[in-house]
């Protein structure tokens, strides 16, 4: 059977996104903040690089970064689907609409990969999108149960191999399944995900 490929969502992370369109992107955080993420859906932050906002981004690699100064045991990195409505492009340092783009009627604020700001040593690239809800968990992309035996060698030494693996795969597990729920649950935020794909 042939599977459609949207070209749009599939944008990979060097391309320049166009306003109006929904991309899948990345987010990284903590394990209990993925939780409350996916029960209640993501908050604005207070500020950042880019302003108040949420950021993500469509480089896996740059979400799983984040958070910069947590274990990787405790790292998540959860898929989204992200409408951008309409975006601005920052690509210098001290862009004079670096933090004030949504003033300017923007939605999202896009930092392309290696446009040599000082403020993104990574080179990768970034977004910042001032609306929350436009952004829809639909899956988690990794935990850490997915990131090879180095957690499990960690808690062995606590509660034993069996334990540890055991312990790490029903992490895993549970916040997939409580996407999956959600997913399921009507009149839930995220039952109207127009693009549902878990990865096994």
């Amino acid at each position: 059977m042939w599977m459609e490929y949207d070209e749009e969502r599939c944008l990979s992370a060097d391309q320049e996104p166009k306003s109006g369109r929904s991309y899948t992107m990345y987010h990284g955080t903590k394990v209990q903040t993925a939780r409350l993420i996916i029960q209640n859906g993501f908050q604005q932050s207070s500020d950042g690089m880019l302003g108040p906002g949420v950021y993500v981004s469509r480089n896996q690699k740059k979400a799983e970064r984040y958070p910069i100064n947590s274990h990787f045991t405790n790292k998540v990195v959860l898929k989204l689907s992200v409408n951008c409505g309409k975006i601005k492009r920052i690509d210098t340092d001290n862009h004079p609409m670096q933090k004030t783009w949504h003033n300017h009627g923007f939605d999202t604020a896009w930092v392309p990969p290696n446009c040599g700001m000082l403020a993104v040593p990574s080179g990768l690239e970034e977004d910042c999108v001032w609306d929350p809800k436009r952004i829809k968990v639909i899956d988690v992309a990794l935990a850490p149960s997915t990131q090879g035996a180095f957690p499990i060698v960690l808690l062995d030494k606590v509660c034993g191999p069996f334990s540890a693996a055991l312990l790490l795969f029903m992490m895993y597990k549970a916040l997939r399944n409580k996407v999956r729920y959600l997913h399921s649950k009507p009149g839930s935020k995220l039952r109207n995900s127009t693009h549902v794909s878990f990865v096994h």
